[in-house]
């Protein structure tokens, strides 16, 4: 019993059953005896126990070994636990088997019909029920358990209620520690019934009818054959009118006529048994167990051993003295023209078998199906009939007459993607078509609950492509209907299936250009696929309740699993060989699959497995299409590209497996433990690649790369956003894979675009992003990018990483004049001088900066005085380091102490630095002696308006470093900032004193300094002729000349109103005394008008000459007139508002006084 089922391997067709093997009995003597082959009647499972009736009388019965019994796969989880022989009285015409096995489950109790004989059992073992003395003879069916209610519904206290139907009536039995009969219903000759509630559609050997159990009434619908026959009439019996006759001849003491259907008690005398309800039948009851049933019992002794009878003797009838009394006494029927039952001898139930066999059905709690037709090999019918004895639906066409039906109502699907295959409810029949050589046996399915307007579609499975028994055609002495049938097992059964598995369960991807694909060796691998395996296999259990058999072969009809219906309509996509092998599919076919599969719902383990197989399918199907085509030059078009990275982040592969299919891209895969994918991705892809070539490399200029790295990098992309999620397996290589090959892509493209002069901002900012992230694959990204000579960024990746020595030096490297294709670093001085603030490490601090200094002073010397910087170095430390080590930077680290740092003790220093180079430059430079009296003499003969001397010579720059030196030494003496209070005036004043033509801007402000005004607004307007800059002299003071570049300054000296217009008195005069006689009027008037209230009026008409017209003194006369008005004005406005405010206060004062109340003052 452990032979492999040799479909195991065999792809199952795309059809929306299949066949999985139970059990086969080639290893199972099914002999007795000598007699001849025999083959299985019936079969019914329960809770792990199979029950086999065969053609010879005989019930097998196996028990399951799994621990789960509701979990079998075939022959080697069963074991046989015994073989029943059921007492049956001897037909004397064919001889039938086992014909029925139903099974009562709560009840414990087993029904056995074996040869119109019917027997009682208990579960699970099959012993005696009732102490074996319970037997039903002339039985042709039972069963009609009430399919509305649930099983826990029909196995109540009381018990199941079941349908016996005898030769003469259909018996209503309940079954319980005593058998009792509830009713009776008057229909002879009943083959089969379905129950609903109180409605029960039973047929005949020849028609169908419709009966209310509790109403007695019965509505006849039509006959089985449609064939034109005069062998047989059925009427309308009206089960009321028999019932009342029936209580007329009883007697009020509750006798019945002899004719009548009794019971035997224990004397041997027959008694009418009454049925009009339960509540009589309690009150006749014997001891006897089964003398309450009212039915044909006989009571036998029990045989020592059954299996002891010989073949011949199973075909001898029982004597009347071995089968005790039997009652065979029939109803008695009033006949009558139009109610009567007129039945010839050849067409009584034991010859059915001759005409066509009744099926009924119900797929509905509202419906019946029954099934007609002409002959055995000519198509048959199938009629839907409601409750009413309505025809409802549309009829179902059979392609031969059924030899079995079972109808498989509807489930709801996991997916839309097959709709109509996992929802819909199906009508299987079996099936014997004779040919010319041979005979074929087939199942056919077809929907039930097709809507209108829907195409039938039949399916047809063929049997024998399944079995196993060499004898798969029904053996020539046997009847076929004896050797297939179909059945719907009480019990549910999860079964796993091969195919299934294969395609579901994971294994590791090994392609050819893989050498290596896992740290795993050769027993760690197959310990874990063989744990995937297992996996699977449990989580793929499939559950059916439909039982097919045929000669000595059983299988379960299994609904077919989504996973192969949809995997079949897959690969319908190829079309054609050639194409399987190109790799081009019908895009059509895979997009409606992956939009359909969207709306799946997870309803168990099998089908996320299901959905996240055909989802990854579809996509890497489309994916391959893609790459086909692109690497052929066929043009693909934007909404390819879209539909294909849809279903690509849809299906959710691991992304090394879209890798593996891409030259060069490959190359970044880490392995890890292995690509797991499911097995039939597995094999799709190494048939990919064997079959198909691409290019060997992907490289910026290819038309490859251009159409399929975009489409690649967004999927990457999708995979690096969930980075994190706990759901990844092998989380550690698969996004190392994704982020090396998402950088190669990355910087792939921006080189393309760097060719073309032409920088593409995304991909540079997404770039960017990714180094400055965390990145997984940290060894190959530094690879990558000194490949493509991307220092800064390399760069930008050890920052990330705070790896502060990496990144000074990439710098350092790239101001060394290093490849950098990005070009994007900028400043890079500037950067490495913030950078370094951020470092504690004072000995990198220092080296860098003092490289910085030598390459870049102003910048270099930042290093050493940045207070914001970890690392920090005394200025006189780091002064003495700079003179040491770059004493190039010297005057910039003074300038930046003084200017910017405003530490007015170097003042002196960096003073003493310009004089020297500038005194210097004088003294040996007659040219530059000659360059500061000619920009004076320029300055002199501008018009007014005209900048003030210090923007002239800061706008006329000659490029000279002395020339610099001269302008920041105008700034320090003359600035308003700290250090130009602290150095020494005198000794400046000194120094310069040899140059006092050539450096007249120093001059003044050594003048001012030293409180020597008349000196110095006589240079500034007959030696320099800069007015502004004497205005300007006036209202500071004398100080504050000139303003430094930058920095913070002093707050600047309060500079009293008298002491203004005594410096403005000088200035005036100075500007009378102008040799220019335009200057002069044109300067005084200016001054007179904008200064006019510095100026006493009486002092200024002193010293303007007499021969001067009033007219250039008009506005200053004006003014100064106005400004005594206005003084005298606001003077009688203020008293005139004081007068007010005092006369308000003293009406609020007597308004107070009076709202007081008079009181008086004690003196004390």
């Amino acid at each position: 019993m452990s032979k492999q089922d040799p479909a195991s391997a065999r792809e199952e067709p795309a059809q929306p059953y299949c066949l999985h093997t139970l059990f086969n009995f080639n290893d199972v003597q099914l002999r007795l005896g000598d007699s001849a082959d025999v083959c299985i009647t019936c079969v019914e499972f329960w809770e792990g126990n199979l029950y086999v009736g065969t053609s010879n009388g005989e019930v097998l019965h196996f028990v399951s070994v799994s621990s789960e019994p509701s979990r079998v796969e075939s022959n080697g989880s069963f074991i046989e636990a015994s073989r029943l022989h059921p007492e049956f009285v001897e037909p004397g015409h064919e001889n039938k088997g086992i014909q029925q096995i139903l099974i009562l489950q709560r009840a414990g109790k087993a029904c056995v019909l074996c040869n119109d004989s019917l027997t009682f059992y208990s579960l699970p073992e099959l012993t005696p029920a009732y102490g074996g003395s319970l037997k039903i003879s002339k039985c042709a069916w039972v069963g009609g358990l009430d399919l509305d209610l649930e099983v826990q519904q029909q196995d109540d206290e009381d018990g199941p209620v079941v349908m016996v139907c005898l030769d003469d009536r259909i018996r209503v039995v309940k079954i319980a520690e005593r058998p009792r009969a509830v009713r009776s219903l008057e229909l002879p000759g009943c083959v089969t019934l379905v129950r609903r509630g109180a409605i029960v559609c039973a047929a005949d050997a020849g028609s169908y009818s419709l009966l209310d159990v509790e109403e007695q009434q019965r509505i006849p619908l039509f006959d089985v054959s449609s064939a034109p026959s005069n062998t047989m009439q059925v009427q309308n019996v009206d089960f009321a009118e028999s019932r009342r006759r029936t209580q007329e001849a009883t007697d009020p003491n509750g006798a019945a006529a002899s004719s009548s259907p009794g019971r035997t008690s224990q004397d041997g005398t027959t008694e009418q048994l009454d049925t009009s309800g339960p509540e009589n039948l309690s009150e006749n009851r014997s001891d006897n167990p089964v003398a309450d049933l009212g039915l044909n019992v006989t009571h036998y002794p029990l045989r020592s051993s059954s299996l002891a009878r010989s073949s011949s003797s199973s075909s001898r009838p029982l004597s009347s003295a071995s089968v005790g009394t039997q009652l065979n006494s029939k109803p008695a029927v009033t006949s009558s023209s139009d109610k009567t039952l007129e039945l010839q001898e050849e067409q009584r139930p034991g010859h059915a078998s001759k005409h066509l066999r009744p099926h009924i059905a119900s797929p509905s709690s509202t419906e019946f199906l029954l099934v007609t037709g002409r002959h055995l090999d000519e198509p048959g019918v199938g009629m839907f009939v409601n409750i009413e004895g309505d025809v409802v639906r549309g009829t179902i066409e059979f392609s031969r007459y059924p030899e079995s039906v079972v109808v498989d109502r509807s489930e709801k699907p996991a997916s839309d993607v097959a709709p109509k295959l996992q929802s819909s409810g199906f009508v299987l029949s079996a099936m014997t078509e004779k040919l010319a050589t041979q005979t074929t046996t087939f199942l056919e399915i077809q929907k039930w609950d097709t809507e209108p307007g829907e195409q039938a579609t039949k399916h047809r499975l063929n049997v024998k492509t399944y079995t196993n028994s060499q004898a798969a055609d029904p053996p020539p002495n046997e009847s076929k209907d004896a050797c297939i049938g179909l059945r719907e097992t009480v019990s549910r059964c999860h079964v796993s299936m091969p195919n299934v598995i294969a395609k579901l369960s994971l294994e590791p991807l090994s392609l050819r250009h893989h050498f290596r694909t896992s740290e795993l060796d050769h027993s760690e691998l197959s310990k874990r696929q063989q744990g995937e395996l297992d996996l699977i296999r449990q989580l793929s259990q499939i559950s059916s309740q439909i039982l097919l058999w045929l000669g000595k072969d059983i299988w379960w009809a299994v609904r077919t699993p989504l996973v192969i219906l949809v995997d079949e309509r897959l690969e319908r996509c190829f079309l054609g060989e050639v194409e399987r092998s190109s790799g081009f599919v019908d895009r059509q076919i895979v997009e409606h699959v992956v939009s359909s599969v969207r709306k799946g719902e997870v309803q168990s383990e099998l089908d996320f497995l299901t959905l996240k197989y055909i989802r990854q399918k579809a996509s890497l199907l489309l994916f391959m299409d893609l790459l086909r085509k692109t690497s052929a030059d066929v043009v693909v078009y934007d909404k390819d590209h879209r539909s294909t990275l849809e279903a690509l982040i849809d299906g959710e592969i691991d992304p090394r497996a879209v890798l593996a299919l891409l030259p060069t891209l490959r190359e970044e895969i880490s392995y890890g433990q292995g690509i797991w994918l499911q097995g039939g991705l597995v094999r799709l892809l190494r048939h990919f690649s064997e079959n198909v070539m691409l290019p060997e490399s992907m490289d910026e200029g290819h038309g490859f790369s251009a159409s399929m790295l975009p489409l690649v990098l967004s999927y990457l992309q999708f995979w690096r956003r969930r980075k994190g999620f706990g759901s990844i397996s092998d989380e550690k290589p698969v996004f190392e894979s994704v982020d090396a090959a998402l950088l190669h892509i990355l910087l792939t493209m921006e080189k393309s675009t760097l060719s073309h002069s032409s920088v593409d901002k995304t991909v540079r900012s997404e770039l960017n992003a990714m180094v400055d992230g965390e990145i997984s694959c940290f060894d190959r990204a530094v690879e990558l990018l000194e490949a493509f000579k991307r220092l800064y960024l390399l760069s930008r990746l050890y920052h990330s990483r705070k790896m502060s020595k990496k990144v000074l030096e990439t710098w350092q490297r790239i101001l060394n004049g290093e490849p950098e294709d990005g070009g994007e670093h900028g400043d890079l001085e500037q950067r490495m001088r913030k950078y370094l603030r951020d470092i504690r490490d004072a000995t990198v601090v220092e080296d860098y900066g003092i490289w910085l200094a030598q390459r870049s002073p102003k910048v270099g010397v930042l290093v050493f005085t940045d207070e914001n910087s970890k690392a920090t170095f005394r200025a006189s430390d780091a002064l003495q380091i700079l003179y040491t080590r770059a004493p190039g930077a010297i005057k910039d680290f003074l300038e930046h102490l003084v200017f910017d740092k405003n530490l007015s003790a170097y003042a002196n220093d960096l003073i003493q630095y310009y004089l020297d180079s500038l005194i210097g430059e004088l003294g040996s430079s007659p040219a530059a002696r000659a360059s500061l009296l000619a920009s004076y003499k320029a300055y002199k003969t501008l018009s007014p308006p005209k900048p003030s001397y210090s923007q002239y010579a800061t706008d006329n720059a000659l490029p000279a470093d002395w020339w610099s030196y001269r302008l920041r030494l105008l700034q320090l003496l003359g600035g308003d900032h700290p250090a130009a209070s602290q150095y020494d005036v005198a000794g400046t004043l000194q120094r310069i004193e040899q140059y006092k033509d050539e450096l007249v801007p120093e001059m003044i402000i050594l003048d001012g300094r030293q409180s020597r005004h008349q000196e110095a607004l006589q240079l500034l307007t007959h030696q320099l002729g800069d007015f502004d800059t004497a205005v300007m002299y006036c209202l500071l003071g004398g100080t504050n000349t000139y303003s430094p570049i930058a920095g913070p300054r002093n707050e600047r000296r309060a500079v009293s109103r008298e002491e203004q217009s005594a410096l403005f008195a000088r200035l005036l005069e100075e500007l009378i005394n102008l040799e220019d006689l335009t200057d002069r009027m044109d300067q005084t008037s200016e001054v007179l008008e904008r200064f006019a209230l510095w100026f006493d009026v009486y002092k200024v008409l002193a010293m303007i000459p007499e021969n001067w017209s009033v007219r250039l003194l008009s506005i200053f006369l004006k003014s100064t007139l106005r400004q005594l008005v206005t003084g005298r004005n606001d003077s009688a406005i203020e008293r005139a508002l004081a007068n007010a405010g005092n006369m308000t206060a003293a009406v609020q004062l007597a308004d107070k006084l009076g709202s007081m109340e008079p009181f008086l003052e004690h003196a004390t």
